[in-house]
This record gives structure tokens, C-alpha cells and sequence, in this order.
């Protein structure tokens, strides 16, 4: 089997290659046994029970890294297969690891062939003197991502999944050989040493391993391609390579009028280079595209490309997906950055760790630039062998990558001094100044390494927004470009000041590249507002702080450009928010449909005159209607036109001014189906469907029949329950003839600028229903008419016990003060009757309860809470008749 894919393989490079080599290469990737368990060592597998049948890529963390229970599984996974290895000409043997996180052991038929430290840069393992030839080989690996504080990541806003879960590649080799054991897993080295617009020069630089007993005289020979294919020069030199060892030799390329690589014109060169023995056979080959680009920064650091001022607009990039974890095939990376294209950006910022070989490809062909960087995140570990870890990255990540023509930019740290107590604890014997000035030095030693490995490219650290912080250490001084994390208008409030602290620092470092390396809000798709607030992960918060953050970027010429966060939500155990386990700052969701604030930058990025009706998540529509029976709220349209004409039902509602990119329209929509028509400049049109339940402001007028009212108390945004589709309403105070809340308060956290709790609430997939809550409530009334009807109460603790002893106090609530008491024992009347008593519920857990309920002689439906010990409170409450 082995053979006939060599021998396809092999015959299918004709078609592209003018080099047929002897070495072979193909996919390790299907049908491995796979088995869970920390306890055992790879003498002990061979009785071991539990193997289950898998393909690469894979991780075991694809599903519980999202369920209920606390933490994710990080410990040991085996896989094994046997391998029949015929005896061919090649017979230097390798695996090549794209990606396993993030300590690997290889075996092969019982004895250890290597390790690799680190998650996210391949490998090379050289399995020559442990395989059989024309023999069955056992190959065993073993992988480990438990916590490991001498290899970084130490910790992150990000899941670390376990497993091999990129390509496995049995590679094939002869005697001499493209040395791929240096880091890159390639040998050859593409550069540009000179270009302009007028001559250009390649580099290819080649390493050569000859691991014969003799010393070997070979010849390294390279053709370049021009864009359409066509040969444009093949140039040959001798290498003397001793016996056992390596050697190097460079080949460059003269090139007049190149034509330059732009994102708008991402041309591409064809290189291929053969290593050829004295007899004329080819040995070994490479084959890569290049691209001739330069960048520099004019006197007020803005960037040049080609020589052309060009800023930067991107998104940061994760690498996961719904049901894979971050097993993805290398379809999904290509489609996440034309995905990106199609935006209209020209930049991504690859965080927080190198990334799978066809994400980059991908960007060299699409025309997107690039900032990678290894994952040292939050803190570091004091030691020789975090360090020795972390060079290692670096220097794997920058050689594999090297030949990308949209990298412009090598990263090695984020946020780095965020978490100094998190370092202090991994680090006791080391005091706060002490440990901060080992993060410099640190930080100082990669920049050094980086600059050595690849002087043509830019360094960068990216910042949490502490200046002080940072400024005290000297971490602004180390690298060309410093990449601030800025969240005002999430994290904290005032979004304009993102621009005025962009300004300080290019006042106190003019000569100081300036990325905004993240920033944005999350969002839940469930969830919107009429008037949104900061962190109420309302779709429409979201949309206004990249509509702000655009803007303040564009007013700027010393900031380069700005990396939201992120393409779209990704997995994070640790996170507790609207969407457990998910960091929602995305702006495509999970499964990378797009949000509003995807459209917003396809507004402001297009080259073409662009319309798009948005509120995609927010087609159904409930609420009380005005006095003309209609329920106006808001569509979001987004154009770069001056105006859109709107027609709502047939009919004209206006014409609309387009203001930053984006037009908020209040449509006041009637009973049922409702089109929306939208044009605007020549020619441009959207359409969209709505659909309208509104009530009556005096519920009498109503049958039982048609009262289906849901209402989350201590919220002002609505929630669509995504399996049931039913809207919930924001609370509102009661008013006669309608439904609403008596009495109470809504509870504030993070500072006081949050709804509710970011904690995960057990039991259900509806956390915003149950993470908000009005405190001290006394009535829930509904003056419905008379009839039969089913109630539904919604209750969580959000608060533990522990946290409701330290917190009986205003927590910044909202009309009446809010206490809080470590047990709570209050009754539930439902019109008069007692229904309910709520004991010590238990902490974050869904609670909901029913009840059937007539209501009679026009007195609608009375729920009276009474405290008896503590305060009562109430999560949500739905009435629904019969």
C-alpha cells in the first residue's frame, strides 16, 4: 500500500516539477489506535485494553473542553500503528509531526526514537536505526498535554487541546539530503536580499546532510518560474558535504522589473531546487512560491509597502472548530483566511502560536500579511528550561516559516506581564521586581535570537493596556513594533481613550512601529439590545466598538494598523460567559457565519460599492407595540454609500444617512411578515424577511390563546432561545393592563459596568436567562384575561455562598439597595396561594418551575414574593395561555 502511494505520489510531481526526486514523502494520517491513560509506560501497552480506532488530525478534547463538567482532560494519549516498510532506495527514515501538543514521544518497536517539546511548531524524528526494512514496525506515540511549567504556555484565554492534531507525514530519504533535522523540516531558505521596483535579487540557500561514511560532492541547482509558469533561469553550484555532516551552499537569482506581491496582486514565483548526485540523479528536491515585497516605516511610523503607504486592518486568528477542537483538515484553514479576503482585510496577527502550514500558504496566495509569534502568554517560569523551550519556538517557528512572503513580522510574547502574581506563585523564591526583570531579559534574549535567525523581518511584543507597567520594565524599548491590547469599551469603559493612549506612546517612543494587537467586545448571537451597554454581549455593543476602534485607527498615521479580536469565537474552557467555555469576541461565530460587525468592515474595506441589510441573528421580533399597533426597533444597514433608501412592506420609510460605514434604523414593524428593501448609489439593493409579534400594551384585549410572553428579569437586552426560538423579553416595571416586575433591583458586576454574573449556569444552555436576576422582587404581575395559564419561574443562585457572605452589600444596583444573606428561605404566592418555597438553592444551577394558573373575575395573574430569610430574587418568568 506504501509503495502505491509513493509510486502516485511520484507521478504526480511530473505534472509540476521539473525535479523527479528519489526521496518520498505521503500522509501517516488514517486508521491509528488510540488510548487514554496517564498511568502506563509504553512497556505496558501491549496488554492494555480500551483502544478505539482513529484518524489524524485528532484530539481527545474535541467535546469535553465544551461540556458542563469543570476542566478538560489534560494528560497522556497513546497512539500506535503498525507500518510495513519495504526496502527501496530511500532508506533514511522520518516522521514529521505538523503539530502534537505539546510533549511527544516517539517509539518505534518498543525502543525511543525522540521528543519534542512545545505544541504548535512541527518536528522531525528521525526513525532510521529503530525500523525494520521489508518488516512490520510498531510505531507508538505518546502525547502529553498536561500543565508542564518549563514549556509555554503556562496558561491562556485559549483551550489547550491534546493530541496529534495536524498532519503526520512518513517521510523517505537517501543517503544525501535537504537537512531537515535543522528546525525547519525543509533545508532551504528563500530570501530577498535587495528589491526595488527596477531589480530584485532570490536567495536560495540550501543545507545539505550526507549521512554516508564518505565524503560527497553534489550539486545544488535551482530554476526559478515567473507567476504564469514560465522557466526563467536554472542555476547550478557545487557543495562538498564531509562525511556524517552538513554543509551549505547559496544560489541568487537577478531579477529585473519584478513584479511586486500587494494584497491587491499577490504574484507569486516558483522556485524549485534539486540536489543532484554525480551521475545527474536527483536526490532530493523542494519545491516553494516567493513573492518580491519590502516593507519599512516612513518618519511617522506608518507602514510602506513597496514603498506605498498601506494600513494594516486584520483580525487575530485561532485555529478551532465546532466538533473538531483544533483538528482541523487544511480546507478549513484556507477557507478561514478567504473568509477573511472576502472581509476585504490585508492583515492577520496568527495568535498566539504558529499555525498549520495551509493557513499560511494561504495567506501568501490570497495576499494577506502577517505577524506570527510562539505562545508565551500571561507569565513565565524563572528557569534554564523555560528558556531553553522558548528558544527553541522561536527559532522552529521563524526557520519553518521563513519562506512566506506575507510574514512580515516575528511576535514571541502576549501579555506577558498580565498575570505577575500567577508568575510570582510559579516562582516562589523570586520577589515582584526580581521576576519582572526577568521578563525583560527574557524578552530581550528572543529579540536578539529573532533579529539572528531573520534580520529582514520586524519583532514585536503585544501588551495588555497597563503602560506604566510595561513602561517601568522597559518591555517598550525591546522590539521595532510594540502591539498594545487595548479593550476600552469593554474591559473598561470610554472607547475614545484607546486613541488618546495610542498617542501618548507615540509621543514618548516616536521611533516605535504601533499595533492595535487586539482589541473588540464579545457577543452572543442570542442576544441583542435596543440600547446596548459594555459587556452586555449584545451583538450591537460589539458592532459600536469596531465602528469606534475603526475610525480612531484611520485618524492615526503612526498606528500601522489594528488586529481585531478575533476572526471568530473560539474555545476556551475557563470562560463562564453568555456562551460557556467560548470566547465570543469573534466577530464570525463559532462556525464562522458572520456577525454585524463582519459586515461593518466589509462596508469599510470594500473596494466596490457595498450594501448589506445586517440584524441576521435578529429576524424574529417580539415587544409591545406603540400606539399605532406597530413595534418599532432597530436594523443595522451597512454601506460605504452616503445614504440608503429604505422600503419597508412596498413602502418608502426614508432615505437614510450612512454614517461610518453604518445606518441604525428604527423600523417600526407590523404583526407577521414584514419586508425589508434596501438601495442605495447605482444599482445596489438587499432584501430581508422580519417577522413581528408585538403586543398590545393593554393585555385584556388579548385571548389567552395569543399571550405567549417570556421575560428575563434583571436584564435590558432580549434573548433568543436558540432550540425553542422563543424571544425573551428585557424586564419592565409593571404597568396596569400590562406585565412587569414590583419592586426590587438589578444586580451589577465588573465594577459595575456588567448585567448579572460571567458565570457558567448548570443545567441549561440558556445562561443569559438565568445569569441576570431582579434582587428583592415583591411582584411579578401580568393583567392577562381570564383563563387558564401556564406560568413558568426561572431561578438561579448566581452568587455562592461563600461570595454572598463577603457581598451583603449594594452591589451597585439599580433603584433599591440589594443584600445579599449566605441562606436564603423566601415563599412564592401565585394569586394568593402559596406555590413556592425557595431553600438554599443550590449555587449556579438552573432551577425552573411550573405551574398551571386561572385567571378570573379580570385580576389576571399575581406572584408575590416574601423574604423570611435573605432577600427573594427572580430570574426570569413566562406566561403562556391555554
Amino acid at each position: 500500500m506504501i509503495q502505491h502511494i509513493f509510486r502516485l505520489l511520484i507521478a504526480l510531481t511530473l505534472s509540476f516539477s521539473a525535479f523527479l526526486a528519489t526521496a518520498q514523502e505521503a500522509t501517516l494520517n488514517p486508521a491509528w489506535q488510540f488510548l487514554q491513560d496517564d498511568s502506563l509506560d509504553v512497556k505496558a501497552l501491549e496488554g492494555a485494553t480500551g483502544w478505539r480506532l482513529v484518524n489524524l488530525p485528532h484530539t481527545w478534547n474535541r467535546y469535553d473542553a465544551f461540556d458542563e463538567e469543570e476542566g478538560y482532560k489534560r494528560g497522556v494519549g497513546w497512539y500506535r500503528k503498525t507500518l510495513y516498510l519495504p526496502r527501496t532506495e530511500n532508506n533514511r527514515l522520518f516522521l514529521k509531526f505538523e503539530g502534537a501538543n505539546q510533549h511527544t514521544t516517539i517509539y518505534v518497536n518498543g525502543k525511543k526514537a525522540g521528543e519534542h517539546a512545545g505544541g504548535y511548531t512541527a518536528f522531525v524524528v528521525d526513525i532510521t536505526a529503530q525500523a525494520m526494512l521489508d518488516a512490520g514496525n510498531t510505531i507508538v506515540v505518546k502525547v502529553d498535554n498536561r500543565y508542564d511549567k518549563a514549556i509555554p504556555p503556562l496558561s491562556a484565554d485559549f483551550t489547550f487541546y491534546g493530541g496529534i492534531y495536524r498532519d503526520l507525514w512518513l517521510l523517505r530519504k537517501p543517503e544525501q539530503f535537504f537537512d531537515l533535522t535543522d528546525g525547519s523540516t525543509k533545508g532551504v531558505y528563500l530570501s530577498t536580499p535587495k528589491i526595488s521596483e527596477e531589480h530584485a535579487q532570490l536567495r536560495v540557500l540550501a543545507k545539505v546532510h550526507n549521512t554516508a561514511a564518505q565524503n560527497q560532492v553534489l550539486a545544488v541547482t535551482a530554476r526559478l518560474f515567473s507567476p504564469d509558469g514560465a522557466l526563467i533561469e536554472e542555476r547550478s553550484k557545487k557543495i562538498n558535504v564531509g562525511a556524517g555532516l552538513s554543509g551549505q551552499q547559496e544560489i541568487i537569482f537577478e531579477i529585473n522589473k519584478p513584479k511586486l506581491w500587494t494584497p491587491a496582486r499577490p504574484v507569486l514565483y516558483r522556485v524549485e531546487v534539486g540536489l543532484i548526485d554525480p551521475k545527474g540523479q536527483t536526490l532530493d528536491s523542494f519545491t516553494a512560491r516567493r513573492g518580491f515585497r519590502w516593507v519599512k516605516m516612513d518618519e511617522s511610523r506608518a507602514l510602506l509597502l513597496n514603498g506605498k503607504p498601506l494600513k494594516l486592518i486584520g483580525t487575530n486568528h485561532h485555529q478551532d472548530y465546532p466538533g473538531l477542537g483544533n483538528a482541523l483538515p487544511d480546507e478549513l484553514h484556507r477557507r478561514d483566511i478567504r473568509i477573511l479576503k472576502d472581509m476585504g482585510a490585508n492583515f492577520l496577527r496568527i495568535s498566539h502560536y504558529p499555525q498549520d502550514p495551509a493557513l499560511l500558504d494561504a495567506c501568501d496566495e490570497l495576499g494577506i500579511l502577517a505577524w506570527e509569534e510562539i505562545p508565551i502568554v500571561n507569565s513565565i517560569t524563572v528557569s534554564d528550561a523555560f528558556k531553553i523551550n522558548s528558544v527553541q519556538m522561536l527559532r522552529e517557528m521563524i526557520r519553518q516559516h521563513y519562506n512566506h512572503t506575507s510574514i512580515i513580522i516575528w511576535g514571541f510574547m502576549n501579555e506577558v506581564l498580565l498575570q505577575v502574581n500567577n508568575g510570582l506563585q510559579d516562582n516562589p523564591w523570586i520577589e515582584e521586581k526580581a521576576y519582572v526583570r526577568e521578563v525583560e531579559k527574557l524578552a530581550a534574549a528572543l529579540n536578539a535570537i529573532a533579529k539572528e535567525e531573520d534580520p529582514s523581518r520586524w519583532t514585536t511584543i503585544a501588551h495588555h493596556g497597563n503602560y506604566k507597567l510595561y513602561e517601568d520594565a522597559g518591555m517598550n524599548e525591546i522590539t521595532d513594533i510594540v502591539g498594545w491590547n487595548l479593550y476600552y469599551g469593554w474591559y473598561s469603559a470610554n472607547m475614545p481613550e484607546a486613541g488618546e493612549f495610542l498617542g501618548r506612546f507615540h509621543e514618548d517612543h516616536p521611533d516605535k512601529g504601533i499595533i492595535i494587537a487586539e482589541y473588540g467586545g464579545g457577543s452572543d448571537p442570542r442576544l441583542h439590545a435596543i440600547e446596548p451597554k459594555r459587556f452586555d454581549f449584545s451583538i450591537e455593543w460589539q458592532t459600536a466598538i469596531h465602528a469606534s476602534y475603526y475610525q480612531q485607527m484611520l485618524t492615526r498615521p503612526y498606528v500601522m494598523g489594528g488586529a481585531v479580536w478575533n476572526f471568530a469565537d473560539f474555545g476556551s474552557e475557563g470562560r463562564k460567559d453568555a456562551v460557556p467555555h467560548i470566547n465570543s469576541k469573534g466577530i464570525l461565530h463559532f462556525d464562522r457565519k458572520p456577525k454585524d460587525s463582519y459586515f461593518y468592515y466589509k462596508a469599510a474595506l470594500s473596494e466596490q460599492p457595498y450594501l448589506k441589510i445586517g440584524s441576521n441573528d435578529w429576524k424574529q421580533r417580539v415587544g409591545f407595540a406603540n400606539k399605532a399597533g406597530r413595534l418599532p426597533q432597530p436594523v443595522f444597514i451597512f454601506s460605504n454609500q452616503p445614504t440608503a433608501k429604505v422600503h419597508l412592506n412596498g413602502e418608502v420609510l426614508g432615505e437614510f444617512p450612512v454614517e461610518n460605514f453604518h445606518a441604525k434604523v428604527n423600523v417600526p414593524f407590523r404583526k407577521g411578515e414584514n419586508s425589508l428593501h434596501v438601495t442605495a448609489g447605482e444599482g445596489l439593493e438587499d432584501k430581508a424577511t422580519f417577522y413581528a409579534s408585538p403586543y398590545p400594551e393593554n393585555l385584556s384585549r388579548l385571548s389567552p390563546k395569543d399571550i405567549d410572553i417570556h421575560m428575563n428579569l434583571g436584564a435590558h437586552f432580549y434573548f433568543i432561545d436558540g432550540l425553542t426560538k422563543d424571544i425573551w423579553i428585557p424586564e419592565q416595571a409593571y404597568r396596569e393592563g400590562s406585565i412587569g416586575f414590583v419592586g426590587g433591583a438589578r444586580l451589577m458586576s465588573w465594577k459595575g459596568s456588567r448585567v448579572g454574573t460571567d458565570k457558567e449556569i448548570f443545567g441549561t444552555d440558556n445562561e443569559p436567562i438565568y445569569q441576570t436576576l431582579r434582587d428583592s422582587i415583591k411582584t411579578f404581575r401580568a393583567d392577562v384575561p381570564d383563563g387558564w395559564y401556564e406560568v413558568s419561574l426561572h431561578f438561579a443562585e448566581i452568587y455562592s455562598r461563600e461570595a454572598r457572605e463577603k457581598m451583603a452589600y449594594n452591589l451597585g444596583a439599580e433603584g433599591e439597595e440589594a443584600v445579599l444573606a449566605a441562606d436564603r428561605l423566601f415563599h412564592v404566592k401565585v394569586n394568593g396561594q402559596r406555590a413556592l418555597s425557595v431553600l438554599q438553592l443550590p449555587d449556579f444551577q438552573a432551577m425552573h418551575y411550573r405551574f398551571y394558573i386561572k385567571a378570573s373575575e379580570g385580576k389576571g395573574i399575581n406572584i408575590e414574593f416574601a423574604g423570611e430569610r435573605g432577600s427573594t430574587f427572580l430570574s426570569g418568568a413566562s406566561v403562556r395561555g391555554l
